[in-house]
């Protein structure tokens, strides 16, 4: 959905087909980006500038480059994500089944997780982040629940 020219660069695409937004963050050199779902023209990106596109609207703003880039050291930085995106990548990463209703989707959450580390491990790191509790069943899907007071 997003045509890039690389012009000499090192940067971060995140444009998988089942998320809602597509963005390219430049670290360093510059890129032209265009979505081809947004009728705006071309963008040159400068360093530390993030190009997103959502539903074919289409904006630029500046963002600390690091966070997006953590993943090369095994890292994943969120801020005020939603639970269920980052339930997402973790299933994408670890190649597990995760299933959770819209309650869960929509808690918000902030952090770092070390995807280094087990799957179980993470999830059992969220239970004391976000009120939700989890279980594997036998066929190894993951049922994430909202824990209620």
């Amino acid at each position: 959905d997003v045509d890039i020219k690389v012009l000499g660069t090192k940067f971060n695409v995140s444009a998988y087909e089942s998320d809602k937004t597509k963005n390219v963050v430049l670290v360093s050199g510059s890129v032209k980006v265009s979505a081809k779902s947004s009728n705006k023209d071309d963008v040159l990106l400068s360093p530390n500038q993030m190009y997103s596109v959502t539903n074919g609207v289409a904006g630029v703003k500046n963002v600390d480059v690091n966070k997006y880039i953590m993943w090369i050291d095994g890292l994943y930085y969120f801020e005020s994500a939603k639970l269920g995106d980052i339930l997402n990548r973790l299933s994408r990463y670890y190649g597990k089944i995760i299933i959770y209703d819209n309650t869960v989707a929509e808690l918000r959450c902030t952090g770092k997780l070390d995807m280094k580390d087990e799957m179980q491990e993470i999830l059992q790191g969220l239970t004391h982040t976000v009120p939700i509790s989890y279980k594997q069943n036998v066929d190894g899907v993951h049922v994430i629940t909202l824990n209620h007071k």
